[in-house]
């Protein structure tokens, strides 16, 4: 008689169910990579690279696959999470060319993000070399041209970049990187278009940020001093006065440095010096901030009552655009002087115009006597200079422009004048305005020649940019 046991139909459900078979990891492995999206699943693909050995074809795929993932991904978090792939990356795959390339194209887009720290591993684990760069020359000249012109930015391990240069380093002597170099460095010191002290504050850091770079630049690269829109460049970025020490420092340092700047710089650390010596007075809501030698034109009694001694001894030789550009003459102890309306929306800082004539004259430049500030109580604020005789501009100006009037000789004298006159500035404070024939006072000996151009009007002045000059007034045509 048959006996059932425990283990009753165990055998038959095996005879039934066949084995399973055992999964090849190296098919599960890419089956898998086929269905990956995005960094975060192909960095725990990498992180569990089985301990098999793949061939050559499957080794190429999975490569394809890394490239594929990594380009189908958001550009924001592009650099960083393509980077640690290259350094999760087994090294099985270091050698395919879809990841050579990948960590080329990886070289670059690092550059670009200013994550140099990260060259040197991406260069030495992959033994990228001159031959891989060598056809992309035109985009180590853009990285070179989108440092220096774009970004001002001295690279103290320029070698990473430059090392691969088949031919010499570019040297930015073109128009255009010299054009592009100016328009960055000026930008940020065209402060007449800001209108408020945030803003005002925020030029500043650019105008240090941007100074220092070039200063760096040109330190650490002595080829960069051999192009002189780099040089030329020096000259706007000593205009702070805080560039101005680093870069006299500079000097001292290294024989070799540019000198190009040096007496611009001398004369901006003067200026600044001087500002310790400024007299500030105030009294019945008035307040005074006298520069050196205002003293001795401004009458005392002036700065005691001035409202006073305006209604007695001033008078307007300037009142337009309703009441918004006003001018008073006044006597003074030692000649006259004048009180000018400062308009707020030509200049970021009442001093901005005054501070222009205080430099030009420690240069050897024609400006009159800067005296200083005066507030009223009710906000607004003039300017306070010594007066200057002479002929308006505003009518020679007429004169010239009427072919009634004209004098042919005239006319070529002062359009030559003017040229000399937006050159010399250009030349010895580096500075630029539009040139125009109203904003100027002539003398004349008795032949009629122009003796003496002085220029006035300052508030849009800003540093000089060869590429992008101002307009002289009579310098080509009078039409």
């Amino acid at each position: 008689m048959k006996t059932l046991g425990a283990f009753e139909g165990v055998e038959s459900k095996a005879a039934v169910e066949p084995k399973k078979k055992k999964e090849n990891p190296t098919t599960k492995f890419l089956d898998k990579l086929e269905t990956v999206r995005g960094f975060f699943e192909l960095s725990e693909m990498l992180q569990s690279w089985p301990r098999v050995e793949f061939s050559d074809v499957q080794l190429d795929y999975v490569a394809k696959r890394v490239l594929e993932i990594s380009n189908d991904n958001d550009f924001e978090s592009y650099n960083s999470e393509r980077l640690q792939v290259l350094k999760e990356l087994p090294e099985a795959l270091i050698d395919r060319p879809k990841i050579h390339e990948m960590a080329l194209d990886t070289f670059w887009s690092i550059l670009y993000d200013f994550s140099l720290e990260d060259l040197p591993f991406i260069k030495s684990r992959f033994c990228l070399t001159k031959e891989d760069f060598a056809s992309r020359k035109t985009l180590i000249e853009d990285a070179y041209r989108f440092f220096v012109v774009d970004e001002m930015a001295a690279i103290p391990n320029l070698a990473e970049l430059t090392e691969f240069v088949v031919d010499p380093v570019p040297t930015l002597e073109d128009e255009g990187s010299q054009a592009g170099l100016f328009g960055k460095m000026v930008a940020v010191f065209r402060s007449y278009e800001l209108r408020n002290d945030v803003a005002v504050t925020e030029n500043v850091k650019g105008q240090i940020h941007y100074g220092e770079q070039l200063l760096e630049l040109l330190r650490t690269m002595p080829q960069a001093r051999s192009i002189p829109g780099l040089v030329s460049a020096l000259n706007v970025a000593v205009q702070n006065s805080e560039i101005a020490v680093k870069y006299l420092n500079l000097l001292e340092a290294d024989t070799g440095f540019p000198e190009d700047a040096k007496v611009l710089a001398q004369a901006v650390l003067k200026q600044e010096e001087g500002k310790k010596d400024e007299e500030v007075l105030t009294g019945d809501g008035y307040s005074f901030r006298l520069f050196q030698g205002a003293r001795e034109i401004i009458p005392a009694k002036f700065l005691e009552e001035p409202y006073a001694y305006a209604l007695q001894h001033g008078k307007v030789i300037k009142n337009t655009n309703q009441g918004k550009e006003i001018i008073w003459k006044f006597p003074g102890e030692n000649g006259a002087f004048i009180v000018k309306k400062i308009q707020a929306n030509k200049m970021p800082r009442p001093d901005h115009e005054l501070r222009i004539l205080q430099r030009a004259r420690l240069l050897g430049l024609q400006a009159p006597l800067p005296l200083g500030l005066f507030e009223f109580p009710n906000g607004d604020v003039y300017s306070l200079m010594e007066f200057v005789a002479g002929e308006s501009g505003i009518d020679l100006a007429r004169k010239l422009f009427d072919p009634d009037e004209r004098n042919e000789h005239t006319t070529r004298q002062v359009g030559n004048e003017m040229t000399k006159l937006a050159k010399e500035f250009r030349e010895k404070m580096w500075i630029d305005k539009p040139w125009q024939i109203k904003d100027c006072l002539f003398d004349f000996g008795p032949d009629g020649q122009i003796t003496r151009v002085f220029p006035l009007d300052w508030e849009r002045s800003h540093p000089y940019d060869p590429f992008k000059p101002e307009t002289i007034e009579g310098e080509n045509n009078w039409s």
